[in-house]
């Protein structure tokens, strides 16, 4: 007889001598593919006469092949292509994530990113509006690109991890990459107040000194003028001194006329120079800027300044915390 296999690849002798009302046992080995899924299969057994070719018999084997998933076991590997990006606040970074079936039967899921300001990113997965999807079969991988974009203009350092939400026999099962450690160059903000080069004053501190450089310019003039003052009553008292006393004076009609007697000079006030004022050309501002949206679609925050996108599928007026500060800014 000649034995045959069909199904799989299986090692088993190809022929065999049997007499007349005899029996054998052949013993058999078979190779199933890492590829092949949880569930049943059949492999089928032909025997065919060697000197009567109609004269065959077959048999059928089930086998099933279970899965190989724990609890607690890692079904997918997470890998990205770099461990660092860094960018500017109005540009982006990219990123390859890799996933691998580690099982042998099929893992469906979803990717999201994890980490404390993953707030003040957008993550756009190449291919899809939301949360990238996936579906390996065993023994397989893909590829998907990633690109994130910071959504204010602050500086930020953090850290992300990419998860994988698996879906394994009605149980989620969580696999995450290696740490992505992130860094965003912000956006370098004017001093709110006066830079001094050795240092900054804020706005409060420059009002203040700003008052006060007034207030000791208008006192020096008061007391310039005070000064000049007390200087002509003190040459008027002296003068009235010198006068002689009114018994010696001429009688009304001893005085010669009116237009005979000489002009008296006025003295002439002397000219005080006030300091030129300078020109503020900006308003110095104390409140808060307000909560209006700009023509780009952005606002400040209040709190902290930084330049923040609010939610896209919000309109005004509306409320959300600032992920910097986790102050509550309020859209008009």
């Amino acid at each position: 007889f000649s034995i045959s296999s069909n199904g799989i690849s299986c090692v088993i002798s190809s022929s065999i001598e049997i007499d007349a009302q005899q029996s054998a046992t052949l013993p058999f080995s078979c190779e199933i593919s890492p590829s092949t899924d949880v569930g049943e299969y059949i492999i089928t057994f032909s025997a065919i006469s060697s000197n009567d070719i109609t004269k065959q018999n077959s048999e059928t084997l089930q086998y099933q092949i279970s899965s190989d998933y724990t609890s607690g076991s890692d079904a997918v590997e997470v890998s990205i292509s770099v461990s660092s990006l860094s960018m500017n606040y109005d540009g982006s970074g990219v990123i390859t994530v890799t996933l691998a079936n580690l099982l042998n039967q099929q893992v469906s899921g979803t990717l999201g990113v994890e980490g404390s300001d993953a707030g003040s990113f957008e993550f756009i997965w190449d291919g899809f509006i939301g949360d990238a999807e996936y579906e390996l079969a065993p023994d397989s991988q893909m590829s998907i690109t990633l690109t994130i974009n910071p959504k204010t203009d602050a500086s930020i350092s953090t850290n992300f991890r990419i998860n994988a939400f698996s879906q394994i026999n009605s149980n989620e099962n969580i696999d995450s990459s290696e740490s992505l450690s992130v860094t965003v160059n912000g956006l370098r903000l004017p001093p709110n107040g006066l830079d001094l080069k050795l240092g900054e004053l804020d706005g409060k501190q420059t009002l203040i000194g700003l008052f006060s450089g007034w207030g000791i310019v208008i006192l020096a003039i008061l007391l310039r003028i005070r000064r000049f003052k007390n200087r002509n009553k003190n040459s008027v008292t002296i003068t009235e001194m010198d006068l002689p006393p009114l018994e010696d004076l001429p009688q009304l009609g001893d005085l010669p006329p009116l237009e005979d007697l000489p002009a008296i000079e006025e003295q002439a006030l002397p000219k005080v120079e006030l300091p030129e004022l300078p020109v503020i050309t900006q308003p110095i501002l104390i409140d808060s800027p307000t909560n209006k949206l700009d023509s780009d679609g952005t606002l400040r925050c209040p709190g902290c300044q930084a330049k923040l996108r609010p939610p896209s599928h919000k309109t005004p007026p509306f409320r959300f915390t600032c992920p910097k500060c986790t102050e509550i800014v309020r859209v008009t």
